[in-house]
């Protein structure tokens, strides 16, 4: 079969149907996914630092349209102790693992030190050490940008005088730089910054301060420019289902748009997706409908049943979701392309493809990171230079 047949036969599920995409063909596709799965229990090193043993694995998604099972066991590429409520991401050939907590310090608990793990090839034994960070951090939220990764919040920060609200790790030099803090940042009330994110076209840093029950200040750091300013109409509504109270989950940017998902109330079984155009101030929702798809299910002992599943950025208007299912038996994997019907102001959601793989015997497994392993990019100085320029267009 030629590359035109195959992409004649790639089919799409639409609201939890099988059905054959309208319009040009589904390009076919493969994904490698790297994930992290937590195991019961942890364990506290002599110096106080808070461990966690995990086991990983890496596993490639195929357009194979239609559903699948894939009875041969994914059998762990490394299994060992982590730093416990760590932030993760990949980029390249490594996972990273950055902070945790360390209840042996009188003050500050939030740890420095930085990790990596060889993904591809899978050579490495250990988490490496890389360079320490500014600020000591804790379940700080990551993003990347180009070759560098972005930390921003934390969980916890105790050391309120040195605390820094974001800094960028370059691999390529192994060097930390902190970002400024947003204006009007109190590091005593992190929580006044209701929404933050990084965003791609241009390359920006967003944050949001609560302005009032459903309104917020938008603020952006242009990266290239290394300064703050508010965004043109810094004043905006939020989405109801960011005011009532079951918030819940990091937002994953694709382009200038932000998404969410999250558990809709009054449709058990539904996946709600929640998108925000920074570019048109417009906030879109669509649902994934399907009684099969109960991607808020974890039977990890760690998270328990109604935690969120995996969610992150493929490419382009596609996202992952994934998912323990069958009593943790299998990792429930499917992928969705979500396109934006801006003069409705609702998000057009079809499956691409849906899949399980089956996983070896884990004790009270939970879910702990999953995402792409992203590859990094080349001509990337050239390739900045032609985003700044968009900058102007955006007030900042």
């Amino acid at each position: 079969m030629d590359e035109a047949e195959m992409l004649q036969n790639c089919d799409v599920y639409k609201n939890g149907k099988l059905c054959t995409a309208v319009g040009p063909p589904a390009r076919c596709f493969s994904y490698n996914i790297v994930v992290c799965v937590s195991e019961i229990g942890s364990a506290t090193s002599d110096d106080g630092t808070m461990w966690s043993r995990s086991k990983w694995y890496t596993f490639s998604v195929q357009a194979d349209g239609r559903g699948k099972v894939y009875p041969k066991l994914l059998r762990h590429f490394w299994r060992g102790n982590v730093p416990a409520i760590a932030s993760l991401a990949t980029l390249g050939p490594h996972v990273y693992a950055f902070g945790g907590l360390n209840y042996a310090n009188p003050s500050p608990w939030e740890i420095q030190e930085c990790y990596r793990l060889r993904i591809t090839p899978q050579v490495g034994k250990e988490f490496v050490p890389v360079s320490p960070m500014v600020s000591g951090r804790c379940s700080s939220e990551t993003s990347v940008l180009g070759n560098k990764i972005y930390l921003h919040n934390s969980l916890s920060q105790t050391d309120l005088l040195n605390h820094c609200w974001g800094e960028v790790f370059d691999v390529d030099n192994g060097k930390w730089e902190a970002l400024p803090n947003p204006p009007n940042y109190l590091v005593q009330y992190p929580g006044s910054i209701v929404l933050s994110a990084v965003v791609d076209n241009p390359e920006r840093v967003i944050v949001a301060y609560r302005a009032s029950y459903n309104s917020a200040i938008f603020y952006a750091y242009n990266v290239r420019h290394r300064s703050w300013g508010r965004l043109a109409r810094a004043k905006r509504w939020l989405h109801d289902d960011v005011c009532d109270g079951s918030w819940h989950g990091n937002c994953v940017s694709a382009g200038n748009t932000l998404y969410w998902i999250k558990r809709e109330k009054a449709l058990k079984d539904d996946l709600l997706f929640i998108a925000y155009d920074l570019d048109l101030n417009m906030w879109l929702k669509g649902c994934l409908k399907g009684h099969r798809l109960f991607f808020f299910r974890d039977y990890g002992y760690l998270d328990g049943e109604g935690s969120h599943p995996g969610f992150f950025h493929l490419e382009k208007q596609r996202f992952c979701l994934l998912q323990f299912a069958d009593k943790a038996d299998y990792i429930h994997c499917v992928v969705v392309h979500v396109s934006p019907m801006r003069r409705m102001k609702t998000l057009d959601i079809e499956v691409v493809c849906d899949q399980k793989y089956a996983m070896e015997p884990t004790i009270c497994p939970a879910l702990e990171f999953c995402d792409i392993v992203r590859k990094k990019i080349d001509n990337l100085e050239e390739k900045s230079t032609n985003k700044e320029e968009r900058g102007a267009n955006y007030g900042i």
